[in-house]
């Protein structure tokens, strides 16, 4: 589910950001 709010962002910031919180989430 958080991939999905990742690519809902356009902000590379917040991209980066989401994605390290769902790489540790997934982890």
């Amino acid at each position: 589910m958080d991939i999905l709010l990742i690519f809902a962002h356009p902000n590379p910031k917040s991209f980066c950001g989401a994605l390290k919180d769902s790489f540790i989430d997934g982890v």
